[in-house]
């Protein structure tokens, strides 16, 4: 309250001696110490709060540390707002910490998402939204009555209700980007969130969480920087964590949280890999590891990543991959370092370029065309396509100017992994990818035991394809022209699944079948 009338009353004595209204909101404000001890979460709230009313934006002190102890609520950023050289300490040791799965900070759009009923049924590929909106907006569709992405494994679970996403211009045309990719013999709801058509910066920061030291629980923190707002440019944010209580801690949903929104730009970012918890499951002895990330997407279509780096070793394997999305759309990584890209329940049209990736690699399920470009992976492949939800891909990938460079010792390395298993409904049919494309891949397999080089894995190794109730429908074309590395190279270590595969390129006949 304090803070309020200070900047009530200094508005108020601007206009009397007819000075220029204010123009920017500093924390100090409303209170903030900046001295890395005192609580200014609300002062920074309150402070937001303002800017929010009247449209100004936000700036921290430079050299200030902000400490954030209990924040039940975020502080919400609806304009510029600029951290520069400031830091905040946000810190997660507090027992019984309160709002523990708040963000500390969200980015919110200037016009709320609203619901839509029942609407008519939607079909993949359809250009037109069946309803008209109040503008251009990312729509979240659901069908309530069917199931999908039912997982399978030791994560195994119900699945979700059949959902989709599809950006839609003022004239109800859908970005075909953000195509349809489902059937949906019905619609039970949509969330239509409106792009804003101004762009919002939000830049600078070095943040730093203190971990919690919880005893172990599958429960998420989400103590960080929420991102749900369309037109957004996230810049020079650097996040740091100070892990505190080992294996025994409660995982996090991710500092960078995109979600329900599209044109999102996150770039010259600092990211950190997180541990992998574990936790104790009721009437069992062995544990449950779960993963932590530092950054995490869901339902956001045309989430860009540029320049951004992992502040860990992106070989270090007691950190967790980076990253984990999850019915997103359009994603582009480029010019990054961190140890993972991994895409959970279905990414639709994906691109990394100028890239390399750590132990985990390259993890997808998904629709559409998935470009890899001057990549380099680390892992032992260049793609993972995830088991748990059936291994599918139905579009098309495309790997050009890669590289495939284990830096950890391995039994064998492969293009290509992760097995079908056509016994088990996930709710859709599952697919590999209908054509791949791979021109100049490099191989290095100095860490490799087995110096057979397979384009797939060995997939169906028991034969349980043919005749299952569920199969698998496999590539139909390979075209290779240049991989180089490799003397012993081969389609697959199981070629009985790839009997009617094409393969065609330039260097079509150096694949032994």
């Amino acid at each position: 309250m304090k803070g309020l009338l200070q900047a009530g009353m200094l508005a108020a004595m601007m206009l009397i001696l007819g000075a220029s209204p204010q123009k920017v909101v500093t924390y100090e404000d409303f209170g903030a110490k900046g001295d890395g001890r005192t609580n200014d979460h609300d002062a920074i709230r309150k402070a937001h709060e303002y800017a929010n009313e009247r449209g100004l934006p936000v700036r921290a002190k430079d050299g200030a540390t902000y400490y954030i102890g209990v924040a039940e609520s975020p502080a919400v950023i609806k304009t510029d707002t600029t951290w520069g050289t400031a830091k905040f300490i946000i810190d997660d040791t507090i027992p019984d910490l309160p709002g523990f799965k708040q963000p500390i900070f969200r980015i919110a759009a200037s016009k709320p998402e609203y619901k839509l009923g029942a609407i008519k049924p939607l079909k993949i590929g359809q250009t037109e939204f069946p309803e008209k909106l109040d503008g251009p907006a990312l729509v979240v569709i659901y069908n309530e009555n069917v199931r999908q992405f039912i997982r399978y494994g030791g994560n195994a679970n119900k699945g979700s209700a059949q959902q989709d996403l599809v950006i839609v211009d003022g004239k109800g045309k859908i970005d075909p980007m953000t195509p349809v990719v489902w059937d949906f013999d019905a619609v039970t709801s949509c969330a239509v969130c409106p792009i804003d058509t101004k762009t919002l910066t939000v830049s600078g920061g070095h943040f730093t969480t203190l971990a919690n030291k919880r005893e172990g629980r599958h429960v998420y923190f989400g103590r960080g920087l929420a991102i749900n707002r369309s037109n957004t440019i996230v810049e020079k944010v650097r996040h740091d964590v100070i892990e505190g209580g080992g294996i025994d801690s409660w995982p996090y949903t991710g500092f960078f949280n995109v979600n329900k929104c599209a044109f999102v730009t996150i770039r010259d970012c600092a990211m950190t890999g997180r541990k992998l918890y574990d936790y104790p499951v009721p009437g069992q002895t062995k544990r449950k590891t779960t993963g932590t990330y530092d950054i995490s997407g869901g339902s956001a279509a045309r989430i860009s990543f540029i320049n951004c780096i992992q502040t860990n070793d992106i070989l270090d394997a007691k950190y967790w991959g980076v990253m984990g999305t999850n019915f997103c759309k359009a994603l582009l990584l480029d010019g990054c370092r961190l140890s993972r890209f991994d895409a959970h329940q279905g990414v639709t049209n994906a691109v990394i370029r100028n890239t390399t990736v750590g132990y985990q690699g390259v993890n997808a399920i998904g629709f559409g065309t998935f470009l890899l470009e001057n990549v380099t992976s680390y892992a032992n492949r260049m793609v993972n396509f995830r088991a748990d939800y059936g291994a599918t891909w139905r579009g098309q990938f495309i790997l050009r100017n890669c590289t495939l460079s284990p830096r950890q010792e391995c039994a064998d390395a492969n293009v290509f992994i992760g097995n079908c298993t056509p016994n088990h409904d996930f709710g859709y049919q599952c697919f590999m990818p209908e054509k791949i494309v791979i021109a100049n891949l490099k191989v290095d397999l100095s860490k490799v035991k087995n110096k057979q080089f397979a384009i797939f894995t060995n997939r169906d190794p028991k034969n349980q394809n043919a005749g299952a109730p569920y199969p698998y429908i496999v590539t139909k074309e390979l075209e290779v022209s240049g991989i180089s590395g490799a003397r012993d190279l081969v389609l697959s270590r199981n070629n009985r699944l790839f009997a009617d595969t094409k393969v065609t390129g330039r260097d079509a006949r150096k694949i032994k079948r």
